[in-house]
């Protein structure tokens, strides 16, 4: 002990431990206070502790600050320990962890002893295990009773029984007992001691008793379910052979309770010992597992498993054992509903699917009858199989559930399996074909045509189960071997009476018996089957046999007055392919045989130089006569223009430009004698916007010497290539751009193909510009100038629309001679500009500050008594004669220039009904139309004399951009250039721009013109070809010179019928909802918004009060007084126009459809209209700013498309759809 100053002289000190004990003698559990010779307090402790503790002043408590009293705490644990020790002599053995606290040590001096006393037992050898020694309590389990058996724990062995805590303590006591860490058995553990128990002590497991299995069984069917699938994988099922096996995978059955049935030999079941069977909670947990009772079923389900996984086809499985697992699928009455497969032996010994072997029979015609001479090539079955059968009845019981169920055929079989899951004709049914006389084969078809059949006649097939083809074949590829093996039976050669084979379905049957082949196209009367068989006999041949084949189409078409043989012909043609004969072209070409879908009764109109066409052949050269068979009732139509485009697509390089051009020239035939020339010109548009075919030969190179295409391109904005439309423009760029490889001579018969198909735009003529420079000496000649507008303005005559522009651009004439021209033609590609050679011209043209300007080369051979074709030609560009063309205006260009003398020139004009000068009031110098004196300004020229030069005052048109360089076209010339060019009018339609400027004339002499930058062509891209070309698959190429003139004129129109609708309409009409088209917003409403103007009609309503319908009622519209009960909903589109009712106005194909499908006429019979389209045809228009239009006049066309039909409305189509009221 430690040195105490209230305990001087002493060393050492007593504890006593003091243990209560009731009155059994047994403890007692009571709070005991711990003593230093008087009470101090309660510690929490069930045991009493004397010691000599020095107390604080108030003697309540244990002082904590003395060293003597640290020291007697230490020695408190082994004193206890001591104690505990004494006890396991003794009667307390197994009793004295009552004393042990169970509570939360307090808080308090001897804290530190109650925390001791918990952790340090546990690892003392203190408690008794099942083999009586002490061992620590930390590696004891305590085993409840319920996993006990007579007292024992079920899972005690040698292993185990030193880790078991002694049965002798009670469980009443556990609580006490996991205060040193004993541990409880859970289920888990059980679990896991029993598994442990069975791999490690199996020979303990196996001696227990009857009791003990029986108390084991009842445990393990009470244990939570997460523990079943883990119990099948213990060995716990005895076996009636003595062993003991897991239930997890295996078969096992109870013993039958009497012996009903034979088990076969060869299986792998197992059958549960008997004991353990009879007895109820083993059976019961048997069950659960699995365990079956040994009937019919359970036998039947292990022969197919064993079957199924190849367990029987090894030499453990002996022949007999073999033959008795099929003999008891017999005896079960077993059907076989899944179609499986089964083992058998074959008479050679081999295991062998029972679908792969035959059976022995006697009966005609059987396999034994076509196979028995080749048994080493055909197998069958063992002998043992028809022993175990018995005889009579029994024996053809058992032979037909055989070939039923198994699959052993007693017949020849007729089809085999294939790798895609399908089936087709039998090797063994083809040797029976090759080998056997033809009469034997169609008697086996006959006797057994109820078994066969079900391959191969339609009727048949739908017969089927579909779980049967499901589990045998591929539903998609059953029927399509059914269709096969028909075919395939139809054409086997057989033996007729001439002595000579013949496919069967081209013979006649020789005797009734034979009726059910005629499935196999075996003919009972001579119809017209027969000979369409023999034609597909010859077309399978690729027979050339000509006389033959026209010998029978004769025939074919003779029988065609027959409505039921043509409708077999007609179907025979459909079902079948390459039934028509095409002889070879040539010498030394190969005949074909094509079907119907590329065959043409007519051809296209190809020039002899041309080839036959590529994807298709036309008829009616080859078969003349015969346009009942091919067109009547096979329907080969005539080439069509689809047609001609499917070859152009086919066109591949080294083809022949003539047959290319060939193709192209015929498509222009066939739109010029179509009758429905709207929607084919519509589909040659669209077949090649929407295709991008590359049909259009193209080179860069032009060589005469060969007639081969070398390239080809499509039509789209990306490919970039022209057409030289004329013989110089040819040659200038030859090899310079790609061209088309197309003759000049050659496009005029293809102008309308080129048109539709929107290559207009690539023509050279319209591409092209020149730079032309002068030079030499440069004089005006003012003979020529003076005499150009009496020469020239009377030509305009038949050109009303612009007759008073063209006149007046012609007064700003002046004419040049110079020594020479120079042209150098250029084109825009790749966006650069290219140049072609430079070459000497006869003729300029050049537009300069409103004056134009024409240069004559004196050096090109320019005489004043004959005027150059090419200034006409320019002429006649320049005064937008080519746009409408009017009739005689280029030959009144010709005389105008070449006649020498003025009375000549109006005598032949007068003699065409074209006014002389004089007879041109607007033409007048003096005059203009209104009568007032032409404003004239004098300027100074640059010589310092004074000119006079007009103000263009009345000019509709301004153009801008205009390069100030020379420009001059070839065929388009300047015309085309300008026109080319954005024209607008800053005013509406009658107010001119004043333009004041200085335009003086230039000396007699000047010099020569200096090279001027080039003027670009027109580009390829959105605002050009491919604008153009949307615009043509629209039908909307609108006048290309359209100015706010036409606006005004068409918004004039549409306020006008505006006006109307807000007065018969009153209320119901809302110019917001019902003026349906963006014009609208010049008058001040909101823009009507839509992603395509033409969409929606000009004006849209419904007419709930009837105003409108009523207002048509008045003027006598016939049917409107019809509509009045449920009025429909108008749709007006406008029209207007400065000209009378009977000028031209044009249709968008979205307006001629609207008109036909809103038609009157096209609605169902009996129903008023839902829908009614009118055209509003506003004319006489006035565009004064402030006339507003009121001057104009109106009719109603209600229903334009019945007066189209009545031939009140003429329809043109000119790149666009014109109307016309007649």
């Amino acid at each position: 002990m430690p040195q105490e100053s209230k305990r001087q002289g002493v060393s050492s000190s007593e504890i006593v431990l003091g243990f209560p004990i009731g009155k059994d003698g047994q403890p007692r559990r009571e709070s005991q206070q711990a003593y230093a010779f008087l009470p101090i307090r309660d510690y929490g402790f069930e045991f009493l502790i004397q010691a000599d503790f020095l107390l604080i002043a108030s003697r309540e408590d244990i002082d904590d600050s003395s060293e003597w009293n640290h020291a007697l705490r230490a020695a408190l644990f082994p004193a206890l320990l001591d104690t505990v020790k004494e006890f396991n002599k003794g009667k307390f053995r197994y009793s004295w962890p009552r004393y042990l606290p169970i509570r939360e040590p307090l808080q308090s001096f001897l804290k530190p002893f109650h925390l001791e006393m918990r952790n340090k037992l546990a690892l003392q050898d203190v408690l008794y295990s099942q083999s009586g020694t002490l061992t620590r309590p930390n590696s004891l389990i305590y085993v409840p009773e319920k996993f006990t058996f007579n007292a024992a724990p079920l899972t005690i062995s040698a292993q185990t029984s030193g880790r078991y805590l002694s049965g002798r303590y009670l469980e009443s006591d556990l609580k006490y007992l996991e205060v040193m860490s004993v541990e409880a058995m859970s289920e888990l553990r059980f679990f896991a001691e029993l598994t442990s128990f069975l791999k490690t002590s199996m020979g303990v497991f196996k001696t227990k008793s009857r009791a003990w299995h029986s108390h084991l069984a009842s445990i393990l069917m009470r244990l939570p379910r997460e523990y079943y699938t883990q119990l099948a994988d213990l060995t716990l099922v005895p076996l009636n052979n003595g062993t003991w096996i897991a239930a997890n995978g295996r078969q096992i059955l109870f013993p039958a309770a009497k012996a009903e049935f034979e088990l076969p030999g060869g299986l792998e079941l197992s059958v549960v010992d008997s004991t353990a069977a009879a007895d109820p909670a083993r059976k019961k947990l048997y069950s659960f597992l699995g365990v079956g009772d040994l009937e019919q079923e359970p036998v039947v389900r292990h022969i197919r498993d064993l079957h199924q996984n190849n367990r029987v086809n090894s030499s453990s499985v002996s022949r007999g054992a073999l033959v008795s697992q099929i003999k008891f699928l017999y005896s079960a009455a077993w059907i076989n509903p899944e179609f499986q497969r089964f083992w058998f032996m074959s008479e050679s010994g081999q295991r062998i699917h029972g679908s792969q072997l035959y059976q022995d029979s006697t009966k005609a015609l059987s396999a034994t009858f076509f196979f028995g001479a080749h048994r080493n090539k055909f197998r069958f079955i063992h002998k043992d199989y028809m022993e175990a059968s018995g005889q009579g009845r029994k024996c053809d019981l058992w032979v037909a559930w055989l070939e039923e169920k198994m699959d052993v055929a007693t017949i020849p079989r007729l089809v085999s399996t294939t790798t895609d899951r399908g089936f087709k004709l039998s090797e063994d049914f083809e040797f029976i074909i090759k080998t056997f006389p033809s009469f034997a084969v169609l008697g086996l078809l006959r006797e057994n045509w109820d078994k066969y059949s079900r391959f191969f006649d339609p009727d048949e097939l739908k017969k089927w189960n579909e779980k049967e083809i499901g589990v045998k074949y591929d539903t998609k590829r059953f029927h399509i071997s059914g269709d096969r093996l028909k075919q395939k039976l139809s054409s086997m050669l057989v033996t007729c009476t001439d002595g000579k084979k013949h496919r069967l379905d081209t013979t006649f049957l020789p005797s009734k018996e034979l009726l059910v082949l005629s499935i196999l196209g075996v003919s009972i009367k001579v119809d017209v089957s027969v000979y369409l068989r023999c034609l597909e006999q010859l077309a399978l041949e690729s027979s050339n046999d000509s006389a033959r084949i026209m010998k029978l189409l004769d025939t074919i078409q003779y029988r065609c007055g027959d409505e039921k043989e043509a409708a077999i012909i007609k179907k025979f043609f459909t079902d079948r392919n390459n039934l028509i004969y095409i002889p070879a072209a040539r010498k030394g070409a190969n005949s074909t045989w094509l079907p119907k879908s590329q065959c043409r009764w007519k051809g296209p109109p190809l020039g002899k130089v041309a080839k036959e066409p590529r994807t298709f052949k036309s008829l009616k050269d080859i078969y003349p006569g015969k346009n009942t068979l091919f067109c009547d009732i096979l329907g080969i139509q005539d080439a069509t223009l689809r047609d001609l485009l499917e070859e152009a697509k086919s066109f591949a390089v080294g083809d022949s430009l003539a047959h290319i051009t060939s193709i192209f020239h015929a498509m222009e035939k066939l739109l010029e004698e179509d009758e429905h020339p709207i929607s084919t010109t519509a589909e040659l548009r669209n077949f090649d916007f929407n295709h991008r075919e590359k049909m259009f030969p193209v080179s860069k190179v032009w060589n005469l010497d060969t007639d081969e295409a070398s390239e080809f391109q499509d039509s789209s904005v990306v490919s970039e290539w022209f057409i030289a439309d004329t013989a110089p423009l040819r040659t200038i760029f030859a090899g310079v751009v790609p061209l088309l490889d197309v003759k000049v001579d050659d496009l005029a018969p293809m102008d309308q193909v080129l048109t539709e198909l929107g290559l207009k735009s690539r023509l050279l003529s319209k591409q092209v510009v020149s730079v032309p420079k002068t030079h030499g000496t440069v004089v005006l000649n003012e003979e020529l100038t003076s005499l150009s507008d009496r020469r020239l303005i009377p030509t305009t005559k038949n050109h009303r629309a612009r007759r008073q522009e063209i006149v007046k651009e012609l007064r700003n004439l002046q004419v040049y001679t110079a020594d020479e021209v120079i042209q150098e033609w250029c084109v825009t590609y790749k966006k650069k500009a290219v140049k072609g050679p430079p070459g000497n011209g006869r003729v300029a043209l050049v537009a300069e500050n409103d004056v134009l300007k024409i240069y004559l080369a004196v050096k090109g051979g320019f005489e004043m008594e004959q005027t150059p074709i090419e200034l006409v030609d320019e002429m006649f560009t320049f005064c937008g004669m080519q746009a409408q063309n009017p009739p005689h205006s280029e030959m009144c260009l010709h005389i105008a220039l070449s006649q020498g003398n003025l009375a000549g020139i109006s005598k032949v004009f007068a003699d065409k009904g074209i006014p002389s000068l004089e007879g041109l009031k607007f033409a007048d110098r003096r005059t203009s139309e209104d009568g007032t004196k032409d404003e004239m300004e004098e300027g100074q020229g640059a010589d310092g004399s004074k000119n006079k030069f007009r103000v263009l005052r009345e000019l509709p048109l301004i153009v801008l951009g205009l390069p100030v360089g020379i420009v001059v076209g070839v065929g388009a010339g300047v015309g085309s250039l300008i026109k080319s060019r954005k024209l607008f009018d800053g005013k509406v339609d009658g107010d001119d721009d004043k333009i004041d400027k200085s335009n003086p004339k230039p000396k007699k002499k000047v010099k020569p013109a200096k090279p001027q930058r080039p003027a670009k062509a027109p580009k390829q891209g959105d605002s050009g070809f491919d604008n153009f070309q949307n615009s043509l698959s629209r039908g909307l190429a609108r006048l290309q010179l359209a100015t706010l003139c036409s606006e005004t004129v068409a918004f004039r129109g549409e306020l006008y019928v505006h006006k109307i609708l807000a007065s018969a309409l009153g209320q119901n009409y809302n110019p917001l909802i019902h003026w349906t088209f963006p014009r609208r917003s010049r008058a001040h409403i909101p823009r009507f918004h839509t992603s395509n103007s033409f969409s929606h009609a000009t004006f849209t309503f419904t007419d709930p009060s009837g105003a409108f319908t009523q207002l048509l009622h008045t003027h006598h519209y016939p049917g409107a007084a019809n509509w009045a009960a449920d009025p429909p909903t108008y749709h007006i589109d406008v029209k207007a126009a400065k000209g009378d009712v009977k000028s031209e106005f044009v249709l968008s194909p979205v307006e001629f459809e609207r008109a036909k499908r809103f038609s009157v006429l096209m609605r169902e019979e009996g129903k008023g209209p839902r829908d009614v389209y009118i055209l509003a045809r506003v004319f006489d228009v006035g565009v004064q700013e402030e006339g507003e239009g009121e001057e104009s006049r109106m009719v109603f066309l209600v229903d334009p498309w019945e007066f189209w039909h009545a031939g009140r409305m003429g329809v043109r189509v000119e790149g666009r759809v014109l109307g016309t009221i007649v």
